[in-house]
């Protein structure tokens, strides 16, 4: 389908656990493709994604996908981007076992933007956090 204005959810698993799609909600737009219950993101593989469009650019997009690791606890990704209005983005985590997730929006000067969510492996993540607190 082509968009006018979209948000790629780009869903890249980096650890050990399979995260399978609890479900996902919209506030406006429309999916292509949406995701499904259970359907699961593979470690290692391919980013899964996830677009919210819609025909122009007025419209405002958003919502909210929820996913639920093997290894427990659960990732919210929340989007939106009102009309006239800068695009806005959270990704949270609740009791997550031996994964860490990070997020990062790209693409917010065009009616195009990515948001990448990447879930790695906890080792993996504290790594990267050292890395960025160490170079500020």
């Amino acid at each position: 389908m082509a968009f006018a204005r979209s948000i790629t959810l780009s869903i890249q698993d980096a650890s050990g656990a399979t995260v399978n799609v609890a479900y996902g909600t919209l506030t406006g737009g429309t999916w292509d493709p949406a995701p499904v219950p259970g359907q699961s993101i593979t470690p290692g593989g391919a980013p899964t994604n996830f677009v919210n469009g819609t025909g122009d650019t007025f419209s405002a997009l958003g919502g909210t996908i929820v996913l639920y690791p093997s290894s427990g606890g659960s990732i919210t990704i929340g989007w939106g981007w009102a009309s006239g209005s800068g695009y806005s983005s959270s990704v949270t985590s609740q009791s997550l076992t031996g994964i860490g997730v990070s997020n990062q929006i790209t693409g917010t000067q065009t009616n195009f933007a990515t948001l990448q969510v990447v879930i790695t492996n906890a080792g993996a993540f504290k790594a990267a956090v050292d890395a960025a607190v160490g170079s500020l």
